[in-house]
């Protein structure tokens, strides 16, 4: 309740208008922790001479965030609704997700009770939230496999249904204008968000420095009891302002997960289909228009130790395959990691993980540990507290 009543504090001096109808929270993550990461990929003088890191982290468990959402009674079933929410680097106070105010998710839009829900904005990506809720680590800590099971985190530019549960399934469907910065003319090559970097949209034929990036989006999820089970497809249609033709993409997973009270698995798997363009693909990095395929999965175990304590362990492994053999072989990565939680109380918890990456250092396509660059080992602590 004094959160609700401080929201619509603020909300009135901001605005001006009274939201005496409107329902306003405020809420968040703090989560800080350190970590110690090793072995940096490559074969290069430098990268054998990058030394070890021991730093303070925001963010190890959930991204620390401030957020605002609310829901407006408009009569007969209906409900305007909104989400505004901003990641926050505790260790220095500053902006998260490259410095946007609401970079995390900036939402509005209508629900009602027979047909569901329309949303309107940034948001995690349909797929992000098959991978993360289907997966017993939960996608968190340096030990969450997400370097080598790639999916794209969020779209700009959504416009988003969700379904109501129809007997435990809920379907998605999602439409994005650009998945990029929402300007026809901007770049979509290196200078495009570091947050997508696995989005689909490769070279090859053609140059993408002058297009949008349409995205379309489909996922099912059905929960019945202890069994939960998930499917996802994205489509990726880049547009050029300047008439030219450019190949399209895609991405595909199904996953589920089984509790068996004592112990928790789950499995994921799936393929990324690359657009064939040159100079420049979603993401840095991969620039040189030899990427084809990629197949990767994933499966993991979680152990409730006791109420308050749980433990997983999970497995992933991803291969890249190249237009041309001759050129360029094979590629691919494998990870594992550990994570160990206890919870002090419904909203504070600890966290312990480790994480360790293989793969052959002079592959052209080298993967990190999640949010520490190009090492391939890290071991973290750190605390959580939701409000």
């Amino acid at each position: 309740m004094q959160k609700k009543i401080i929201a619509l504090a603020v909300a009135g001096l901001v605005s001006g208008v009274a939201f005496a109808q409107s329902n306003v929270v405020i809420y968040g993550v703090a989560d800080m922790g350190y970590v110690y990461a090793d072995d940096y990929a490559g074969t290069s003088a430098a990268a054998k001479d990058t030394k070890a890191i021991h730093k303070m982290y925001s963010g190890g468990q959930s991204g620390s965030r401030l957020g605002f959402k609310g829901t407006e009674d408009l009569g007969n079933g209906l409900a305007a609704n909104f989400r505004l929410e901003s990641g926050l680097n505790m260790d220095n106070g500053g902006a998260a997700q490259n410095g946007s105010t609401f970079s995390r998710w900036a939402t509005v839009g209508l629900s009602g009770k027979n047909w569901g829900e329309v949303q309107f904005g940034r948001r995690d990506t349909l797929s992000d939230e098959i991978l993360g809720g289907l997966d017993t680590n939960g996608r968190v800590t340096v030990a969450q496999v997400s370097p080598v099971m790639k999916d794209v985190a969020r779209w700009d530019n959504m416009a988003t249904y969700i379904s109501p549960v129809m007997n435990g399934l809920v379907v998605k469907a999602a439409v994005s204008t650009n998945v990029s910065d929402g300007q026809a003319t901007a770049p979509v090559g290196a200078n495009y968000s570091s947050e997508v970097t696995a989005a689909p949209v490769t070279a090859g034929s053609n140059d993408l420095s002058k297009t949008n990036v349409r995205g379309y989006a489909l996922s099912a999820r059905y929960d019945n009891g202890p069994l939960k089970l998930g499917a996802q497809y994205d489509y990726y249609d880049p547009q050029g302002v300047d008439g030219s033709n450019y190949d399209s993409a895609n991405q595909w997973t199904v996953a589920g997960r089984y509790d068996f009270g004592v112990v928790q698995l789950a499995a994921q798997y799936g393929e990324i289909n690359y657009g064939k363009n040159t100079s420049g693909r979603i993401g840095s990095g991969f620039n040189s228009g030899d990427l084809d395929k990629r197949t990767q999965w994933t499966a993991g175990v979680m152990v409730p130790v006791s109420a308050r304590a749980r433990v997983a362990v999970s497995y992933a492994y991803g291969e890249d395959q190249f237009l041309s053999s001759a050129n360029r072989k094979d590629e691919d990565q494998s990870m594992w990691g550990i994570s160990a939680f206890y919870d002090l109380s419904k909203r504070t918890n600890l966290y312990a993980a480790y994480g360790d990456i293989s793969q052959d250092q002079d592959n052209k396509y080298l993967v990190g540990i999640d949010g520490q660059d190009k090492y391939q080992k890290a071991f973290q602590v750190g605390i959580r507290h939701l409000f």
